[in-house]
């Protein structure tokens, strides 16, 4: 509030308002003789001095108010517009990008479609040739003979129960051009050395060489054990026997079918390229699965 000295009397800004609020006159009350004393000069005194303050402080003060915050305003409104400006963009570039996707569905489509007409053709024309040229391909004695062997019992060679086999590689081979009982007798003794290597003393059975003999080539051993334990045992102490001295070189498989040899092949292929491609990580095979560890 405003404190000034006007004839003698402390009058302030509050005392007026508070005055005025209680609908009084703001000299001559209360029977303060003071107050009397006041003339009208002072008066307007007082009122030029409230002015001042109105005019020279207080609506500066708002009007710098006013302009901060029609600034913040102006500055929001910038904001969204360049919101919207970018909206639309990314709306175009959807649309877009939807205009590529419904393009390659329709030519897939329509190379689906080219597929399928020349399929059915080239099946009516093997059909129209086999009908005619072929009939005796057909004929019910071919096709009982056919299924007759499908559903023959299996061989013997084939019943054999591949889960208590075991494999050696690298193991030299005698020359010659066939295999003799002096030769197989060689094999099992060096097998069975190989066991022992191990730190086991498992009894082998039918150990052999298999596959054709060749000079450029030497052919794995086959040896059946007593259970597949065994087998498992084995396999995974193979790799001991790259520390020692005589055995470094061999290494030992499971028994496996033409269809599993094949997949196991595709298998170590992609290890070898997944190992050459990132040397920092490390792999494993593990059931046939190749794993990161």
């Amino acid at each position: 509030g405003i404190n000034a000295e006007y004839g003698g009397y402390s009058l302030s800004y509050d005392d007026v308002m508070h005055k005025a609020e209680r609908n009084e006159h703001i000299f001559g009350t209360c029977g303060d003789a003071r107050m009397e004393k006041l003339n009208k000069k002072s008066l307007l005194e007082f009122i030029k001095d409230l002015s001042n303050l109105l005019f020279y402080k207080c609506l500066p003060v708002m009007d710098t108010f006013n302009q901060r915050v029609k600034m913040t305003k102006d500055e929001k409104l910038v904001k969204i517009s360049e919101l919207e400006k970018e909206l639309q963009t990314y709306q175009k570039d959807v649309i877009q990008l939807q205009k590529k996707v419904i393009k390659l569905q329709d030519e897939e489509l329509s190379a689906a479609k080219a597929v399928a007409q020349t399929v059915e053709r080239e099946m009516k024309s093997f059909s129209s040739v086999v009908s005619s040229n072929c009939t005796a391909a057909v004929s019910p004695s071919r096709l009982q003979a056919v299924i007759k062997r499908a559903s023959a019992p299996p061989k013997k060679e084939e019943e054999t129960d591949r889960s208590r086999n075991i494999i050696f590689y690298n193991i030299g081979e005698e020359d010659g051009e066939k295999d003799t009982p002096e030769t197989v007798k060689v094999d099992q003794e060096y097998v069975e050395e190989i066991v022992e290597a191990l730190n086991e003393k498992f009894k082998l059975s039918d150990v052999k060489r298999i596959g054709v003999k060749t000079s450029d080539k030497t052919r794995p051993i086959v040896a059946t054990l007593s259970s597949r334990e065994n087998v498992v045992t084995l396999l995974k102490k193979a790799k001991e026997l790259r520390e020692t001295e005589n055995y470094s070189d061999i290494y030992l498989s499971p028994d496996r079918t033409f269809e599993e040899r094949v997949e196991r092949k595709r298998t170590v292929e992609i290890f070898k390229k997944l190992k050459a491609d990132n040397p920092t990580k490390q792999y494993v095979i593990r059931r046939g699965v190749i794993e990161c560890v």
